[in-house]
């Protein structure tokens, strides 16, 4: 008979996770060394950092991709690589800095402070950047260059509750 089991400690065992390590890009370069805590496949692996510290959880701010690695011409960007729905077909957009800046308020120079300055680096900005363009209605212009179109203009368009209201009693759908 197979049984199936949680994952997680055995009785009276207990885990203790990791504080994660924030480290520069420059550090997680010079590691050479890892190392597995136990010896089952399910054992956390760690590596040595340059300052001798043991660390299985990290945090890069700089230029570190996990899926790309270290990139060493690394360039700070601000940029909306997403995708427009209007309902009837999507649209795959490219969105260029200055329009970027305008939509979110903030400068490519505050991004980067923002993505150095705080413990969740670039997340910090992609979320404040998510949170000022995500699920708003906007109106864009641009060329279409390979099923992309790259957006020259862009205006939030902003509905009257009024408004709203009546399309959706056209449309036959109710209002809570």
């Amino acid at each position: 008979m197979n049984e199936r089991r949680e994952a997680g400690p055995r009785p009276g065992q207990t885990f203790e996770r990791e504080p994660a390590r924030r480290v520069f890009a420059a550090e997680l370069r010079e590691v050479n060394f890892e190392f597995p805590k136990g010896e089952d496949e399910k054992s956390p692996s760690f590596i040595l950092l340059p300052t001798g510290a043991r660390c299985n959880r990290v945090l890069s701010r700089q230029n570190y991709c996990p899926v790309h690695e270290i990139q060493k011409d690394f360039r700070y960007d601000l940029r909306i690589k997403g995708v427009l729905d209007d309902g009837i077909r999507t649209r795959n957009i490219l969105v260029q800095k200055e329009i970027v800046e305008a939509l979110s308020g903030m400068k490519l120079e505050e991004a980067v402070a923002l993505a150095e300055s705080s413990p969740l680096g670039m997340d910090e900005v992609f979320y404040r950047i998510r949170d000022a363009v995500l699920g708003r209605y906007f109106q864009v212009r641009g060329s279409e260059i390979d099923g992309r179109i790259l957006v020259k203009e862009c205006q939030k368009i902003a509905f009257d509750p009024a408004d709203l209201a009546a399309l959706l009693n056209r449309a036959g759908g109710e209002s809570r």
